[in-house]
């Protein structure tokens, strides 16, 4: 087996980590928006309809299922009057304090 073997193993273990590391980070970010979405007093099918998604899109990216990119999430923020740089600093604040 040699180097090879043992490399193997490890490059797994990171590809693993690697994928804890994203689903917790999706996970973050759902919760976040939803509080968001809650705090708002605002329904997740209006937020959608404002954004042109559909309700499922939306609740996917709430659950944690879906991956979600920036652009996504400063026009979340922005269809439920919240600053995006706020929004991101509480997925960054409650994404460490999980992690630390």
């Amino acid at each position: 087996m040699g180097i090879q073997g043992s490399c193997g193993g490890a490059q797994k273990w990171a590809g693993a980590w690697v994928v804890q590391v994203l689903q917790r980070w999706r996970k973050t970010v759902g919760a976040v928006i939803g509080a968001a979405i809650r705090d708002s007093d605002r329904k997740q099918i209006q937020v959608a309809k404002a954004l042109g998604m559909s309700e499922n899109v939306l609740s996917e990216i709430v659950q944690g299922h879906r991956k979600t990119e920036l652009g996504e999430i400063i026009l979340i923020a922005r269809a439920i009057n919240e600053d995006p740089l706020v929004l991101i600093r509480r997925m960054l604040s409650w994404h460490s304090s999980r992690n630390g």
